[in-house]
């Protein structure tokens, strides 16, 4: 059986040695048969919130179970894909082809004119967690006069890019790529004032991708600073709107980017120092015509051969099929995964349209072969909860095995960031608080763990973040309460973030906190003003009555609590009471507790 040995592969100024696991499978996404998605194609998968987010030209998910429009979402926690929002107000219009999060929300990119119920959106639309809206104001929202292909966060603003000519709606000319400000609410270019900003005019940025301070922007463009400055299929931004704020990436122009003769690059990626760029180009360094099988790398400089294969020629790179990249992937617990349209690694070494490279050698470390990768085109890559997810027009995966799938797969074999010996969430009657603990074997560029709880499995709430270790090979030990847990059965998660941004899931756990009321009286015995404090579970309306022990009610009050989840105090006045044991009852909508005070006449 084949088995991927160790290897080390350099991210973020951090050699990881990697172990895949060789029995690892592909398989189906969701719970049999209502699996992945139908209807079209998914361009785009992006993790967050404890979600994987899939857009596309679907039209249904679970299989063809639940109708959406171009968007779904998908839990691990409960193995079901859902709409955002109801079917048929969920979703955008038209195609999605791309996704980032900006500001704590899903924005995705594309075509299309409307969002949610109706919304005008032009081509760009943000997802809240329970509402669909456009970027801008009024009529003056996305950008219009063709589609976006992809998006990013630069500067702190949102950048779109693809094939159009306005932002703003219509009220702004822009050469296919623009920028957004939150915090005025507007759009505006990225450059020089038009039409010397963006990108060449009728041709399409396909890729956006941050590297040494500057936007690179890669597709199928001639000219950038609008059509003053030559460039071959790749520039960068500066990020200022002087002349000239964009440039070639490489040597002077025409010895700079790919071989741009009716190629484009697709995807990038930034990996270990260098930019990758993944396409359909088989030579890079311009008119050098550096040979490269589709993908190359870029090292920053402006110096001759900036620009170079992956590998070494001719068996660098990816080769057959269709000869394409489409999607790259990188972190540095995993090293940089490479989906596209292909047969083999440029060194002979056969695989299905998704191959990983070492940092010094090119294998197939997705599956045993010829069972592994997938049947068809990967577009999109993802990491959630410590598994990789490809989609695209892919029909089955396991290679030969041919494991039915609906556009997207999932594999399990990945190495992990941190090895979690386990994670535990236990009820306390003592206060009521849960209290979470967990162990790690190991951490691998291990930033911060994040613990987050959900009464459902579907919408979470962040509970604690707390610190990890960066790099550890020993048992590290961890722990931190929740104060204020939710009544009833629950679901808490374990989130772990590498330095570099990429974050899974690596723990669950569910707890069942009785429905209890916990509270106390003092002082006891009370001579005239006795103080109920009590810790509220929830944020409804408590009811606090007094009573004689012959069950006559003496008074009642029904009042909001200030602190939910906290302590709170109320003054119960026992002023006139004859001396004697009175009950009191503190009740909320779930739960209720009789507390016994002496009143005494001191």
């Amino acid at each position: 059986m084949f088995k991927f040995s160790p290897s080390c592969f350099a991210l973020c100024c951090l050699t990881v040695c990697l172990t895949f696991n060789s029995h690892a499978q592909w398989s189906a996404v969701g719970t049999t048969p209502n699996t992945g998605c139908t209807g079209g194609q998914i361009y785009a998968l992006t993790a967050f919130d404890s979600v994987l987010y899939a857009g596309g030209s679907i039209t249904h998910c679970n299989n063809a179970l639940t109708a959406c429009r171009n968007v779904a979402q998908y839990s691990s926690i409960t193995s079901t894909w859902t709409t955002l929002s109801v079917n048929p107000n969920d979703g955008v219009n038209g195609t999605v082809y791309a996704m980032v999060i900006f500001n704590g929300k899903l924005v995705v990119g594309g075509s299309f004119t409307q969002c949610g119920t109706g919304t005008t959106c032009n081509n760009v639309a943000e997802w809240n967690g329970t509402t669909w809206s456009a970027l801008g104001t009024g009529v003056n929202v996305g950008v219009k006069g063709g589609k976006v292909y992809a998006l990013a966060v630069y500067n702190g603003n949102l950048i779109a890019a693809g094939q159009f000519t306005s932002c703003n709606g219509a009220a702004t000319a822009c050469n296919n790529i623009a920028q957004y400000n939150s915090g005025t609410n507007t759009w505006s270019v990225c450059g020089a004032a038009h039409p010397n900003d963006g990108t060449e005019s009728g041709f399409a940025i396909v890729a956006l991708a941050v590297y040494n301070g500057n936007l690179v922007a890669a597709g199928g463009m001639n000219d950038c600073n609008g059509s003053t400055t030559p460039c071959n299929n790749v520039c960068k931004w500066n990020g200022t709107n002087l002349a000239s704020s964009w440039s070639v990436c490489g040597a002077a122009n025409p010895n700079d980017g790919i071989n741009s003769a009716g190629n484009t690059i697709t995807c990038m990626e930034v990996a270990g120092g260098l930019l990758y760029c993944g396409g359909t180009y088989t030579t890079c360094n311009g008119n050098l015509n550096t040979p490269c099988n589709h993908i190359a790398t870029w090292n920053g400089t402006n110096a001759n051969n900036s620009w170079a294969s992956v590998g070494v020629s001719p068996n660098d790179g990816v080769k057959g099929g269709g000869g394409a990249v489409y999607a790259l992937l990188a972190s540095a617990s995993t090293g940089l995964m490479v989906g596209g349209n292909f047969t083999s690694t440029g060194s002979g070494v056969a695989c299905n349209n998704i191959a990983y490279w070492n940092g010094t050698t090119w294998s197939n470390t997705f599956g045993t072969a010829p069972n592994e990768g997938t049947s068809s085109k990967i577009y999109g890559m993802a990491i959630y909860n410590g598994l990789l997810y490809a989609g695209g027009t892919i029909t089955t995966c396991n290679g030969a095995t041919a494991t039915a799938v609906h556009e997207i797969a999932v594999y399990s074999g990945l190495p992990l960031p941190i090895t979690l010996n386990y994670f535990n969430a236990t009820w306390s009657a003592e206060d009521n608080d849960v209290y979470l603990d967990w162990a790690t074997a190991s951490e691998i560029n291990n930033k911060e763990f994040i613990v987050e709880k959900s009464p459902d499995g579907i919408d979470w709430q962040p509970v604690v973040n707390v610190p990890g270790a960066g790099n550890s090979t020993t048992t590290l030990y961890y722990n931190a309460p929740d104060k204020a847990p939710y009544s009833g059965t629950s679901y808490y998660e374990l989130k772990q973030t590498d330095f570099d941004g990429h974050s899974s899931i690596c723990g669950t756990a569910a707890v069942n906190v009785p429905q209890t009321l916990l509270a106390t009286v003092y002082p006891n015995p009370c001579p005239g003003i006795a103080v109920v404090q009590y810790k509220a579970g929830s944020s409804g309306p408590v009811n606090i009555s007094l009573f004689d022990l012959a069950g006559r009610q003496l008074s009642t009050y029904s009042f909001q609590p200030g602190a939910t989840g906290g302590l709170n105090n109320f003054n119960l006045d026992l002023t006139g009471l004859a001396a004697g044991i009175y009950l009191i009852k503190v009740e909320t909508a779930n739960a209720s507790t009789i507390l016994k005070v002496a009143k005494v006449n001191w």
